[in-house]
């Protein structure tokens, strides 16, 4: 496993390709500024296995993850994610197009499989239910299970600049982690998430990659604690994080890539 892909992918499996212009619209006049503290456990461990910031200010999105030190700055407007290694000090920018193009060739690969998980992930569908006193959203399959525990997200526009980080960090995790699952389930919850003007306080995901007797399980659980203020102490961060856009030695994503599997 490489240094820095193995948090992006307990992340993305607890947080989670279509067309390119669902994400790379201009920023909305009325973008919030927000942030949403994240930490992924491991079944019923009391300690995180990840734990990450994520800042959204003036339309972009900021998510900080504190070990091992790596930062994904998602800018919409440009349609671009850009990945900074604090430690070897190097950045290097992936497009929407090329990661939405990547995850459609693998959806369309996984969907000719023979393996039926790995085919589900291609086209999944779930059984859902809402439970209104709980707030429990629950996506049922033979393979994958969701079950979140969601909150308001107190405006459309969090919902809806929710939604699209959520969406394009789980294609993001798909092109970084060989292995990860397709974003295709993800993208369901989320979607339903939007719709409902929600966001989830608790993620719990059940994966069964093999059937037989037990059956093998991961689980996996977040928690999401959203700040509907951004403070001074934020921006600070968001400032220095654009002085390390600025200062890091700008690498090809291969070359970014072959340093952080060398490392």
């Amino acid at each position: 496993m490489v240094r820095t892909n193995k948090g992006r992918r307990w992340f993305a499996l607890a947080a989670g390709a279509l067309v390119v212009q669902l994400a790379v619209s201009p920023v909305p006049v009325l973008a919030e500024d927000f942030r949403v503290e994240n930490r992924v456990f491991l079944d019923d461990e009391s300690d995180p296995r990840v734990e990450t910031t994520t800042i959204f200010l003036n339309g972009v999105v900021y998510d900080i993850l504190s070990a091992p030190s790596e930062i994904t700055v998602f800018d919409p407007s440009r349609g671009r994610f850009a990945l900074l290694d604090t430690d070897r000090k190097l950045t290097t920018d992936v497009s929407a197009r090329e990661i939405a193009g990547f995850v459609d060739r693998m959806k369309e690969r996984a969907g000719e499989q023979e393996n039926p998980f790995v085919a589900f992930q291609a086209k999944p569908q779930f059984e859902i239910q809402y439970d209104e006193t709980s707030r429990e959203l629950t996506f049922t399959s033979p393979w994958i299970i969701y079950r979140l525990v969601t909150q308001d997200a107190e405006s459309k526009e969090i919902a809806r600049q929710y939604r699209e980080f959520c969406d394009w960090y789980a294609r993001l995790n798909y092109l970084l982690n060989p292995g990860a699952l397709l974003p295709s389930a993800r993208l369901m919850v989320n979607a339903e998430l939007a719709q409902r003007e929600e966001v989830p306080r608790e993620v719990h995901l059940t994966l069964t990659p093999k059937k037989g007797f037990p059956p093998k399980r991961i689980r996996l659980r977040s928690l999401h604690h959203l700040v509907r203020n951004v403070v001074e102490s934020d921006r600070s961060r968001v400032n220095q994080i654009q002085q390390y856009m600025k200062m890091f030695k700008q690498v090809s994503y291969d070359e970014y890539r072959r340093r952080e599997q060398d490392g």
